[in-house]
């Protein structure tokens, strides 16, 4: 039996088209089966968890989540964040591409919907577009080396008129990023963003940077960015082998849970964590509030 061909249903006989040589069942059987398999395998392999160890594990995700809330708490942004602290201005690497525009770049031309069987797709030539601005970023950074850490994004749009919006290709452009660099699209932040008006031959150009010269990850548990060999214990078990909570916060934790009295919060150790300055900074609205 060939791929393409007609076949009955080995469960309820239905004809169906094959998808491969070892199919035996339509796609309604098949998810049926699929889902009986998946239970078979739960009730003999899950045993569940017994009250007291639910109690215990709801009670140490609480005071995880009250741990990182508390220190995260002190990294908060401001309206008027200070730029010269944000490490865009200070890139060790940035490549720049262009390529013709087209409107199809735009978030609005992306999906179509099949008429016959209702699904939705990418377009043919938006996924050309796409591609060929994807091969001209991995063409431009083929000799940087890419890390896990934030990816700065430089867009400048030239549009033959006035008719199509500048941030409607945003998506387009960190689709192309992602699958040329291998870095996922969650680290991107925009640098830039303009455009203007040509009336022949308009481009697309296209910036990609990166201040970072290693690894980084997010801290599940306080939310910082932190460099990844020096800041995480080593943990086979994740992608990249190291554990998702900082070395920091995992000693927080471990007190934590040392203690007897669970509700009792390690401020000192939270204090030393966010800086003496800050520390100051908040023990004077403190001092103030009681005031009134």
């Amino acid at each position: 039996m060939r791929k393409g061909e007609l076949m009955k249903c080995q469960l309820c006989g239905k004809e169906t088209i094959r998808k491969s040589a070892v199919q035996k069942y339509c796609p309604d059987c098949s998810a049926k089966k699929d889902k009986e398999r998946k239970a078979k395998w739960a009730r003999t392999h899950y045993k569940g968890y017994g009250a007291q160890e639910a109690v215990r594990r709801k009670k140490a995700k609480e005071s995880r989540k009250n741990l990182g809330a508390e220190i995260s708490e002190h990294h908060r942004a401001v309206i008027v964040w200070p730029i010269e602290e944000s490490e865009a201005e200070d890139l060790n690497r940035l490549v720049r591409v262009a390529v013709p525009f087209d409107y199809k770049y735009s978030k609005n031309a992306i999906w179509s919907m099949a008429a016959k069987r209702g699904h939705v797709y990418v377009r043919k030539e938006v996924a050309e577009l796409r591609n060929r601005l994807t091969e001209a970023i991995r063409k431009a950074a083929a000799d940087h080396p890419w890390y896990e850490g934030k990816v700065w994004i430089d867009i400048m749009v030239e549009k033959p008129d006035m008719r199509g919006d500048a941030v409607n290709v945003v998506s387009a452009v960190c689709d192309a990023v992602k699958e040329a660099i291998g870095i996922d699209d969650r680290w991107f932040c925009i640098r830039r963003l303009d455009w203007r008006v040509v009336k022949r031959n308009p481009r697309l150009f296209v910036g990609v940077g990166q201040a970072v010269t290693e690894h980084h990850r997010v801290c599940s548990t306080c939310g910082r960015i932190l460099p990844l060999k020096t800041s995480f214990n080593r943990h086979k078990g994740t992608r990249l082998g190291y554990s998702r909570d900082c070395i920091e916060c995992s000693r927080l934790l471990r007190k934590k849970r040392d203690k007897k009295d669970d509700g009792q919060v390690v401020h000192l150790e939270v204090d030393r964590l966010v800086g003496e300055e800050e520390k100051a900074e908040v023990e004077i609205i403190a001092l103030e509030e009681g005031k009134t």
